[in-house]
């Protein structure tokens, strides 16, 4: 694919009396169009221009462009960088931009997360890999934004946001969970009873109203409200 695509732009961009010579006719007004878009990309990568995205506006050699070249679409005119290429001639439309912005976001976050930066969710605001995050996070593509597994669930199933606070919830499950594989005491925020005495049944659950660590005769107490 990568020569065929080399030896379309060789053609392309031989000058008319070679043209004239291979094929013994003139170029078509398609053709000398063709030629002169070519020509362009080519001067214009030697005096080292940048060459923009016509739809996207990435600029050719970003991290976004994955070492791929812009070209220019031949049934639009337009300068195009790959991915807004390859999406038209699979489409027939302009790939959308949110589109464009969610593949340049996500290139970013593959690069702070091999480079070991902090990656944080764009609405609850947890970092990935952080107690309560056991799957790495994800761009959402509608709405452009990074969000943690659960974050990005929610707004997959109800269609809005999650509530930050739930994210408090799921750190006490984690750090609980934690606890009770590292056969730690976990006590009752009210009574002050040990998850496994004889006097709780049942493990400790987190109260969603207050997000106190209940035990289950403290939980009835909380029931309803």
């Amino acid at each position: 694919m990568r020569m065929l695509r080399k030896a379309r732009i060789a053609k392309s961009s031989k000058p008319c009396w070679e043209f004239v010579k291979d094929k013994q006719r003139m170029r078509t007004p398609e053709e000398v169009i063709i030629f002169l878009d070519t020509v362009y990309l080519i001067e214009a990568r030697r005096a080292g221009e940048d060459i923009i995205c016509d739809n996207c506006g990435e600029i050719e050699g970003s991290s976004a462009c994955s070492g791929k070249k812009h070209l220019t679409n031949r049934e639009t005119r337009k300068l195009l960088c790959y991915q807004c290429d390859f999406y038209y001639r699979k489409n027939k439309e302009h790939r959308p931009l949110t589109v464009a912005q969610a593949h340049v976001l996500r290139v970013k976050m593959l690069a702070d997360r091999k480079a070991g930066n902090k990656i944080v969710c764009g609405n609850c605001g947890i970092a990935e890999g952080s107690l309560g995050t056991t799957k790495p996070f994800n761009v959402n593509m509608e709405l452009v934004m990074i969000l943690c597994s659960p974050c990005g669930l929610h707004w997959s199933t109800d269609g809005s946001h999650r509530d930050p606070a739930d994210n408090r919830i799921l750190i006490i499950n984690a750090r609980m969970k934690q606890d009770r594989i590292n056969h730690n005491r976990i006590t009752c925020d009210d009574c002050g009873a040990v998850e496994g005495s004889p006097s709780c049944k049942g493990n400790h659950v987190v109260n969603k109203t207050n997000l106190k660590v209940l035990c289950s005769n403290c939980k009835k107490t909380y029931w309803g409200r």
